[in-house]
């Protein structure tokens, strides 16, 4: 019996890893194409407007959202997962398409919505959610050890 729960906690940690992989793609490409449109297009002379920013905003979080739905299928605790995609995967997806892009903004990002925020503000919170879900995961991976060893 404990064979057969090893080999099946085995296989659902192959699945979650090829989730975690494609989710990754996914993200990736997704940064990939933001950058062909706020770096690339606007070289060519792409003029910002609502009427094209709006649709493609919309589109771009329902990928998003379409590529992580499937990651917590394979998610053993939901809540820690969507805790981890809203603190974690947010917080580095502008670093990320920085890095792609070659340069970090030197001003103050003024897309976002809280002032003065800035590329420094932006690591520290990548940072801090980095702890925070790596805490929060080792706490939970422990309660759940321990409450199945008893």
């Amino acid at each position: 019996m404990q064979k057969m729960l090893q080999q099946g906690h085995r296989i659902l940690q192959k699945r979650l890893t090829i989730a975690a992989v494609l989710f990754f793609v996914s993200v990736t490409l997704l940064v990939v194409n933001d950058k062909i449109v706020h770096h690339d297009l606007y070289n060519f002379g792409l003029t910002f407007s609502e009427t094209w920013a709006g649709p493609y905003w919309l589109n771009y979080a329902l990928l998003y959202q379409a590529a992580i739905i499937p990651l917590t299928l394979y998610c053993e605790d939901p809540w820690l997962f969507l805790f981890s995609e809203v603190f974690v995967l947010t917080a580095t997806q502008d670093i990320l398409f920085f890095v792609l892009v070659g340069r970090f903004p030197t001003e103050v990002w003024w897309w976002t919505p809280l002032p003065g925020w800035t590329t420094e503000f932006q690591f520290a919170l990548s940072a801090i959610s980095l702890t925070c879900v790596g805490f929060a995961r080792t706490y939970f991976l422990n309660k759940k050890r321990a409450t199945s060893a008893s």
